[in-house]
């Protein structure tokens, strides 16, 4: 993370960002969407692992057309999203085709072009963030964590030490690991904009005795699959 102005022990670590392999930052304002963002998130970095391009795909194409699993502005999670882009063939439009409202809308994707189609996602086992860290290794993941107490904070670019998890209330993509001043830590992407945390950035203790993580990040965390790439 040297360009982000850290210093760190760079021996184990994994920053998926300086390889381009991460999207942009996106804010998903005041809707409870962050289930979409999370699974948007993992499929533009398998997408640009499998193509070497980097294509921001749209979120609002969950949030309108899955019916079938999830509830839109209300609620969802994002293995009910990989489910449903599964059920319906694996496509995935851009944002640019159709951008994130902020709102609910009719579904629109029956003419749309499709930018990035995974086949499958896998599960990383519960509770083993050295399942999870191997897991990083090979593609960013998303994870469901609790984000009461790291909506806000003072410190934004110090390391998050142990939380525990109260309940599971948002998902972020984890982009990274690594370690400084001996505390080993993982990288997080959120969805609120770049003015959260470290440019939309965040990193949170790992190696805790708790096998749920800081925040809950080791228990339910997943990732897609695309053929060819990681099968």
């Amino acid at each position: 993370m040297a360009d982000h102005g850290h210093q760190e022990d760079a021996a184990d670590s994994v920053d998926w960002r300086q390889c381009g392999v991460v999207g942009k930052v996106k804010d998903q304002g005041k809707g409870c969407v962050c289930w979409s963002f999370g699974a948007i998130a993992a499929i533009e970095s398998a997408n640009f692992l499998h193509t070497k391009k980097m294509i921001s795909l749209f979120e609002q194409f969950l949030i309108d057309c899955d019916k079938d699993f999830n509830k839109g502005f209300a609620m969802g999670q994002v293995k009910k999203a990989f489910k449903f882009i599964i059920k319906y063939g694996g496509g995935v439009p851009s944002e640019e085709e159709y951008p994130f409202k902020g709102e609910k809308g009719t579904c629109k994707v029956r003419h749309m072009r499709v930018a990035a189609k995974i086949h499958g996602y896998k599960d990383v086992p519960s509770c083993d963030e050295e399942a999870l860290k191997e897991a990083v290794r090979k593609q960013p993941v998303t994870a469901e964590i609790d984000c009461t107490k790291i909506k806000k904070l003072s410190s934004p670019k110090e390391i998050v030490r142990y939380i525990p998890v109260y309940k599971c209330n948002h998902n972020v993509l984890i982009v990274g690991f690594g370690r400084e001043n001996g505390i080993d830590y993982w990288i997080i992407k959120g969805s609120w904009g770049d003015k959260w945390g470290d440019g939309g950035y965040l990193r949170l203790e790992r190696n805790v005795t708790d096998p749920k993580g800081t925040v809950g990040i080791s228990t339910r965390c997943y990732y897609p699959l695309i053929k060819g790439f990681n099968m």
